[in-house]
């Protein structure tokens, strides 16, 4: 059955009796420390986004005029969207294919 927690006027359910106190909060010099194991890594901008794909959406919003409406009927994505987050040619396709003009 339920024990009751001796800190708190509750009963925690059997299978949470392990639940010990939480430690303190690593110091700035433990973290300091921990800095130099750590692996430097390099960010890049829409790493994996296939070029060949990049250019045929490009070339879709150059053919549109960049008129969203446009390139919703031809590509199936949000007008709306496309509208509020695309800026530009490179923009438009680097969202798209990421998944984010998408009204789903």
């Amino acid at each position: 059955l339920a024990q009751a927690h001796p800190a708190n006027n509750f009963a925690l359910p059997d299978h949470c009796h392990h639940v010990r106190k939480m430690s303190s909060a690593p110091s700035d010099a433990d973290l300091q420390a921990k800095l130099k194991d750590m692996k430097k890594v390099e960010t890049k901008e829409a790493a994996g986004l296939d070029s060949k794909m990049l250019e045929a959406l490009e070339k879709m919003w150059a053919d549109c005029g960049g008129d969203a409406a446009a390139i919703a009927g031809k590509s199936g994505l949000s007008a709306d969207l496309i509208k509020e987050k695309a800026k530009d040619a490179k923009e438009f396709a680097k969202l798209a294919c990421q998944g984010l003009l998408s009204a789903d």
